[in-house]
């Protein structure tokens, strides 16, 4: 008779061992604890709402304990239909098979952002990780240097290379300070520039501005770099002598006259978003304490 009930409904048979109810409804969800209702056991609520009409036991036999199995809404289903291994706006993001996404376009991090160097003898793709001589690329914030390689355990710890990558707001002054602050100790390993507009002077002052300099703010002018002109998408290169800093540096923007190291105190035209500034330092930190 079993059998004959289970196939006119299209289910099959329960399986006789099993202790404790499958399928229970009424108007009280049973306490935790209560004894009778079979793990996975259904309880239709018949004064339930959206969200509590339906529950199951996810505890056992001996002592249940029913939770409610809530439906998800239409912006739960849609932020959940991604492709796997690619980025979608406004849907949750899934790795493919090999753990890869591709897609994104910026990713801000406010802590340690780690990334593992991959050592190989050619130019072949090692385990499934990077090929020799791939890029990373990281943009810090303003006011923050980003982390860009760390050979030690922790924060504290061995050696740390930073990057800082900022485009800097030109205003009416003969020198604009970077958000860049290097700490005492630390080791520049280069300085880079890039003129996003065409910068010009005010005609204040004496009225000398003929290039920019990098350098340090209340010091050196051109210490870090030099442009070669005032035009868009000048650049300045520098990789520095490798002496460790003996005090605290924040990279500075100045005006230089046209021998290109004399400041000037003709202040710049202000614009905005004029000059883009990278400076890669290294951080020595002492190792941590033997065991």
């Amino acid at each position: 008779m079993l059998e004959r009930i289970c196939h006119l409904l299209k289910i099959k048979p329960p399986n006789r061992e099993l202790v404790g109810v499958l399928f229970v409804s009424g108007s009280t969800v049973p306490a935790d604890g209560a004894q009778g209702y079979a793990t996975g056991c259904l309880f239709l609520h018949t004064d339930g709402g959206e969200g509590t009409a339906l529950y199951v036991n996810e505890g056992s036999d001996s002592s249940c304990d029913f939770n409610a199995v809530s439906a998800l809404t239409a912006a739960q289903e849609a932020l959940l239909g991604a492709t796997a291994g690619t980025v979608t706006a406004s849907k949750a993001v899934v790795v493919d098979a090999n753990k890869d996404v591709t897609g994104y376009r910026n990713v801000t991090a406010t802590g340690t952002m780690q990334a593992e160097q991959v050592t190989s003898t050619d130019d072949a793709t090692v385990a499934g990780k990077a090929t020799v001589g791939e890029e990373i690329q990281l943009t810090a914030g303003a006011a923050a240097a980003a982390v860009a390689m760390r050979l030690g355990a922790s924060a504290t710890e061995g050696l740390e290379i930073k990057v800082y990558d900022e485009t800097i707001d030109l205003t009416n002054a003969a020198a604009v300070d970077t958000s860049c602050v290097i700490p005492a100790g630390a080791v520049i390993l280069s300085v880079q520039g890039n003129l996003e507009k065409a910068v010009t002077g005010d005609a204040s002052g004496d009225n000398l501005m003929a290039d920019i300099g990098l350098g340090v703010s209340g010091g050196d002018e051109d210490a870090y770099a030099e442009f070669g002109a005032m035009t868009k998408n000048a650049k300045a290169d520098a990789i520095l002598d490798w002496s460790v800093l003996a005090a605290e540096t924040t990279v500075a923007i100045f005006g230089l006259q046209a021998d290109g190291d004399t400041a000037c105190t003709e202040k710049f035209t202000a614009l905005a978003g004029a000059v883009r500034v990278r400076v890669v330092y290294a951080v020595p930190n002492s190792l941590d304490n033997a065991a």
